[in-house]
């Protein structure tokens, strides 16, 4: 046995050949690594979210504001995991090129990053989509998949 197949035993349970950029709902279940309560603590029966579980809280609900067509539905945040539903709407979901937007808010300074003393007085490739033509390799872009991945993005780099 390969050493991936030793430390990577979990098997996909995605269905074989399904577009999961189709409109619908998804059921999505994310796991922190190795299954470490990172989130908060169940206390006589109730969730009681530490920093880490409200910023998940907090993201998860502004996904929305980058997916154009994605509506949520029920979420909780436990210990260890997040649950939540998906709701993909109707829309041009094939080409994904009105969907995904580059920045979900305006533009803001905030400590660490670089000086703005240094940018011109007004810099027009400020919150201006990328009109490259280059088309990025990867999940694509209005996918179940894609939606996760900018979640987990977001969460673990903040």
């Amino acid at each position: 046995m390969n050493d991936d197949a030793i430390h990577h035993h979990r098997r996909s349970i995605r269905l074989q050949g399904y577009d999961y950029a189709q409109p619908g709902a998804y059921f999505v279940t994310i796991c922190t690594q190795h299954r470490l309560c990172l989130f908060g603590e169940i206390n006589d029966g109730k969730m009681q979210l530490n920093e880490a579980g409200k910023m998940i809280q907090e993201v998860w609900h502004q996904l929305p504001m980058r997916f154009d067509t994605l509506a949520l539905d029920e979420f909780v945040v436990m210990p260890d995991h997040i649950h939540g539903i998906l709701v993909w709407q109707e829309g041009d979901y094939k080409t994904g090129e009105y969907k995904i937007h580059p920045y979900a808010v305006k533009n803001e300074i905030h400590p660490g990053d670089s000086d703005p003393c240094n940018r011109p007085l007004y810099d027009q490739s400020i919150n201006q989509p990328c009109k490259s033509t280059i088309h990025p390799r990867g999940t694509l872009s209005d996918t179940v998949g894609r939606i996760v991945q900018a979640f987990k993005s977001i969460t673990t780099h903040a």
